[in-house]
């Protein structure tokens, strides 16, 4: 029985997160869906918990809700880390090497400019057209969440 239980199909895709390849046009997407996503949430976050409700106010919204806003944005970030590591790692892969050559790009881009523009090489670069260690490479005809999720 694979993958199955009573009848019931076991996603398959939480295990597979950080295997595979994902081609540069897809991960190039889904940086810019998860980017546009996360500062689409931040930005309501900051309306919601930041913006002065009237002029002279410090915050528009009670303690309660701050307390809670700020421990959200926590876990928001560190979601969207989480989801750019995964499609990193398995864009290296479809390079041919490990996604641990990713971690210095990571931490320069965190902290420096010229990570952006070693980001820029991840987002232009051909991968390799044929198999790897790392699998098969990506299907031009597999739908954009398959490939971003790996299901």
């Amino acid at each position: 029985m694979k993958n199955e239980q009573k009848g019931f199909v076991i996603p398959k895709f939480p295990k597979n997160l950080f295997s595979g390849r994902i081609g540069n046009l897809n991960y190039s997407l889904g940086w810019l869906l998860l980017t546009s996503l996360f500062c689409l949430l931040m930005y309501m976050l900051y309306l919601s918990t930041f913006l002065p409700a009237e002029p002279g106010s410090i915050f528009s919204m009670d303690p309660l809700v701050m307390i809670l806003g700020i421990p959200f944005l926590l876990v928001l970030c560190i979601l969207y880390l989480f989801f750019w590591l995964i499609l990193s790692i398995r864009r290296c892969h479809d390079i041919g090497i490990s996604g641990w050559y990713y971690l210095p790009v990571y931490i320069l881009l965190v902290f420096t400019p010229l990570g952006f523009i070693l980001q820029l090489y991840f987002f232009f670069k051909k991968g390799e057209e044929k198999s790897n260690k790392y699998g098969n490479p990506p299907s031009e005809n597999r739908k954009f969440l398959a490939d971003i999720f790996n299901y």
